[in-house]
């Protein structure tokens, strides 16, 4: 081999390998993450980036996979909420006990509108939040005005000051008489 001689270009990658590491990525973090650090092609940036990635996707895929799981669990505190009500029954006669069998499988077919509940909550925690930002609004409200000086407190029409309304401060009152903007 000659030194002088351009080298050989390395050989391309084909697409296939490609979409088979963006897979084991997405669906096996893990792994994907070791191919990564083994890598020489990509730089420290590039591989501190996919590992965070890595560690994010592999916590939101186990919540991705049970959150609809849990949320057809939802309607069983719904049908517990039935439940207190037989109790109250149970203690009236022993016949409801029997009863109570019957009205079981009638919430059971009420889990199928479970997407209704679940879309509910989320809705009503954003506004919620929202909602809250006025009240401050309230409390400008409530706060007494101020005057920078005499002058600011003729303008608005309020001059003199007496001790004790609104508008009325110490400094204000140049003699100490408890009338404020008096000239």
């Amino acid at each position: 081999m000659n030194p002088y001689e351009t080298p050989p270009e390395p050989e391309k990658r084909s697409v296939g390998l490609l979409w088979g590491r963006i897979a084991l990525l997405v669906f096996l973090p893990p792994v994907a993450l070791v191919l990564v650090w083994r890598s020489h092609r990509l730089r420290r940036t590039e591989q501190v980036l996919l590992t965070a990635l890595c560690v994010l996707w592999t916590v939101l895929l186990p919540v991705l996979i049970i959150a609809p799981l849990a949320g057809k669990n939802t309607p069983a505190p719904g049908e517990s909420t039935p439940a207190p009500t037989s109790d109250g029954s149970s203690s009236t006669s022993s016949a409801s006990p029997s009863s109570s069998p019957t009205p079981t499988p009638s919430p059971t077919p009420s889990a199928d509108p479970t997407p209704t509940v679940v879309v509910s909550p989320p809705a009503v925690v954003t506004p919620t939040t929202e909602t809250a930002t006025p009240e401050p609004t309230t409390s400008d409200t409530l706060t007494e005005p101020y005057y920078r000086n005499c002058a600011a407190a003729k303008a608005a029409g309020a001059a003199p000051l007496h001790r004790g309304e609104p508008g009325y401060r110490l400094e204000l009152d140049r003699d100490g008489d408890g009338v404020a903007c008096e000239k």
